[in-house]
């Protein structure tokens, strides 16, 4: 005869606890894989290109205007992947790359978090590069990035208030407020007045400002002649400032230290006060003194 013996129940507090722990582990479980999850959103690569000219088409053996890379962005997933200015982008994901639009739909297109390839073509060698996009920043965030504590290039501008040019390089030794403008933008006349003040005010303690458009010469010219400043005006003729700036919106604003390091980049006007104020604690202090 088999006798059935009676098994104990856990009792309430035991279940209760161990129920806890269970919603506990789930919980921090699906925290975890949130944590973990990609960003979401449009990718982004980090380049400034231009198309590749009828020249560059025949020595690359293509007949499209494939992207040529201008420049990298600083901390960004072009510059991680290797990517190089100069390099003509002619595939993403393995598929050829028609033109710069092109290029720039399929990045936009595919999500932040996605490893991709792409392949560029480098000193005539094809060159295979793999990285991760990530989402596109804040323009004010972007601009900060790829600018503050870096050297300022040594580029030269067309003199719209003279017959001679603007040598970026040769200001240094000065604090440098660089103000890139169009003289069709009523923000950027309205920080022209404040400029003017700070210039006369400022200049005798070694304050230098240069307004940068890359309109027209004779259109600059012009507009310099009927509004004159106490200040440096030049013209982007050769387009360097534009390749090496990359401006998109006016006015955008650098100020740059006396041994040449940007210390501060504003897109607009929004936050004059703090451009006013990096002004004059830059002017105020000694050389070396901002490393």
């Amino acid at each position: 005869m088999v006798h059935a013996r009676s098994i104990p129940l856990p009792s309430h507090s035991v279940v209760t606890r161990a129920f806890t722990t269970f919603v506990l582990a789930f919980g921090a479980l699906v925290a975890l894989r949130a944590t973990a999850a990609p960003p979401t959103g449009p990718g982004w690569l980090g380049l400034r290109l231009e198309a590749a000219t009828p020249d560059e088409q025949k020595a690359l053996g293509v007949e499209r205007a494939v992207p040529k890379v201008v420049r990298t962005f600083a901390n960004s997933p072009a510059e991680a992947a290797g990517v190089k200015p100069g390099d003509f982008v002619i595939a993403f994901q393995g598929a050829d790359i028609a033109d710069t639009r092109d290029l720039v739909t399929r990045v936009g297109g595919t999500p932040s978090g996605t490893t991709i390839r792409i392949e560029v073509s480098r000193n005539g060698q094809k060159v295979n590069l793999e990285t991760v996009l990530a989402p596109r920043p804040d323009q004010q965030e972007l601009l900060r990035g790829d600018w503050v504590g870096k050297t300022i290039p040594a580029i030269t501008l067309l003199d719209a208030q003279g017959a001679g040019r603007i040598d970026l390089a040769a200001l240094k030794g000065n604090v440098v407020v660089i103000d890139f403008f169009a003289t069709w933008c009523g923000p950027c006349k309205r920080l022209s007045v404040d400029l003017q003040r700070l210039r006369k005010e400022l200049g005798g303690a070694g304050l230098e400002i240069v307004s940068v458009s890359s309109e027209d010469a004779d259109t600059v010219k012009g507009y310099s002649k009927e509004h004159p400043v106490p200040y440096r005006v030049g013209v982007d003729d050769e387009k360097s400032f534009e390749k090496a700036f990359s401006p998109s919106v006016m006015p955008t604003i650098w100020v740059v230290d006396r041994d040449g390091v940007v210390r501060g980049a504003w897109l607009g006007v929004g936050e004059y006060a703090t451009i006013e104020r990096t002004i004059r604690q830059l002017v105020s202090a000694p050389r070396g003194a901002s490393k």
